[in-house]
């Protein structure tokens, strides 16, 4: 009796487990075990393909920021030119590309922090992001390490047209990893995530992601 109830506990973890945590346990184990294996690779083996997507264009990119309820201390961290540096050769996106960077206060001196990337150009799959992804992270790594580390929690996101595609945050994460929910105001409409990491789209989520990201 109790093995079955056991069984039926376990099942209900599983379907009750979020797109977005199944996600990174599985991009966490791969990355890990990516990492192991340069390593560990021989001496004289050919060069392990790299963890971070490489730019299509070798064109620097014109970036436009903008600031909300950020002090000006920290507009000035986030406009260095080292910090914008790694926006203008990494993202691969039509120029200008605005980023903002949002404080939302919540009392008491607390708060959250986004860095936004606006994406102008139609996508088919969150992975056509990932450049996008990786070069935000970066951006936010090199900011934490040199500047300020507070800014490593602020959150990640590609914004299209009235919709938002989070960057999941977690500090094991080499690459960065898209979040498999697209969300419109209260709403998210999300891939399956497979045993392997790869995502599978819905025709409903195939018709948000092109309603979401394209061009004006």
């Amino acid at each position: 009796m109790w093995s079955i109830l056991a069984c039926f506990s376990e099942l209900e973890e599983k379907a009750e487990e979020k797109p977005e945590d199944r996600a990174l346990s599985l991009a966490i184990a791969s990355q890990t075990q990516e990492a192991k294996t340069v390593l560990a690779a021989p001496e004289g083996e050919a060069e392990a393909v790299p963890l971070v997507s490489k730019k299509r264009s070798i064109e620097r990119v014109d970036v436009s920021l903008s600031f909300k309820k950020l002090s000006a201390q920290h507009q000035g961290y986030f406009s260095s030119e080292e910090a914008v540096e790694i926006l203008r050769n990494g993202l691969d996106l039509p120029s200008p590309v605005l980023v903002e960077v949002r404080w939302m206060a919540i009392g008491s001196g607390r708060g959250s922090g986004e860095i936004v990337v606006y994406v102008e150009k139609p996508i088919t799959k969150f992975t056509e992001l990932q450049l996008e992804a990786n070069t935000l992270m970066e951006y936010r790594k090199w900011i934490g390490a040199n500047l300020d580390l507070r800014v490593l929690a602020f959150d990640l996101v590609l914004e299209g047209d009235g919709c938002r595609l989070p960057i999941v945050k977690h500090s094991a994460l080499q690459e960065a990893l898209i979040s498999p929910c697209l969300e419109r105001g209260e709403k998210k409409v999300c891939a399956q995530v497979q045993a392997d990491g790869t995502m599978v789209y819905s025709s409903m989520l195939t018709t948000e992601i092109k309603r979401c990201f394209h061009s004006y």
